[in-house]
């Protein structure tokens, strides 16, 4: 409940039709189980939990600076580098339906 008021409610204009309220929440529940993740979960989503799905966390990650070591230690938990060191990077920032108070963030290999 915390967490749906503090990232859902109380970021919005709260519709005052029964019907649009509704579609709010679910909008809101589909965003957290599926693009938040949780501390608690170290790092998952409840989706991804749920499915026993493999953490985007541990999958391999872009390195954009081209001299760091491949050995040296990264953010936990430790993820190996997806192809070559020193890769051009775009971060895509998207919303949930429109709604900005549910970001969808996403990295990707820039052309």
């Amino acid at each position: 409940m915390r967490s749906l008021k503090t990232e859902c409610t109380r970021k919005m204009l709260v519709p005052l039709r029964l019907d649009a309220m509704r579609l709010e929440i679910a909008l809101y529940i589909v965003w957290h189980n599926q693009h938040r993740p949780s501390q608690t979960l170290g790092g998952r989503t409840p989706l991804e939990v749920y499915k026993a799905i493999p953490p985007a966390n541990e999958k391999r990650r872009f390195e954009p600076r081209a001299e760091w070591p491949q050995r040296s230690r990264c953010a936990s938990p430790q993820a190996r580098i997806r192809g070559e060191r020193g890769a051009k990077l775009s971060l895509m920032v998207g919303f949930l339906e429109g709604r900005t108070h549910l970001p969808v963030i996403e990295l990707e290999r820039a052309a």
